[in-house]
């Protein structure tokens, strides 16, 4: 670490658990992070108006349209219930309905062609012998 690295957070624990750190090797700080690093970068890639809040909303709605369960939503932005997940991204739950509904037709669909094999006298599998 450098030198101008006070002596308790060179030795400090702490320091193992950062991802990012200042120029000084300690902790980086919301707002030097975002005058020194973030806006700079947002200037040069040209994307006016992109927050750092902005990229949070991005990845909790990558992360429903990959068909994350709720759960691991909400562990990985940190909120408090899945409630407070579903009222802020609840919006972007619709998509992900597209989806289900699709794989639900697919699966009905396909029990509905065995089923018609079976009215023919064909042997289906032991898991549709008895219904759905």
């Amino acid at each position: 670490m450098p030198s101008t690295v006070p002596t308790s957070w060179a030795s400090s624990p702490l320091r193992l658990h950062l991802v990012f750190v200042a120029p000084e090797g300690g902790p980086l700080r919301r707002s030097t992070f975002r005058t020194r690093v973030f806006d700079p970068a947002v200037k040069r890639a040209d994307l006016d108006g992109l927050t750092f809040h902005g990229l949070r909303h991005t990845a909790a709605g990558l992360l429903i349209e990959a068909g994350a369960h709720i759960e691991t939503i909400k562990q990985r932005l940190g909120h408090s219930s899945i409630r407070v997940t579903s009222d802020v991204y609840g919006s972007l739950l619709p998509s992900v309905d597209e989806g289900v509904t699709t794989a639900l037709e697919q699966r009905f669909e396909k029990f509905s062609r065995t089923n018609r094999g079976l009215e023919a006298g064909r042997k289906v599998g032991p898991e549709l012998e008895h219904g759905p």
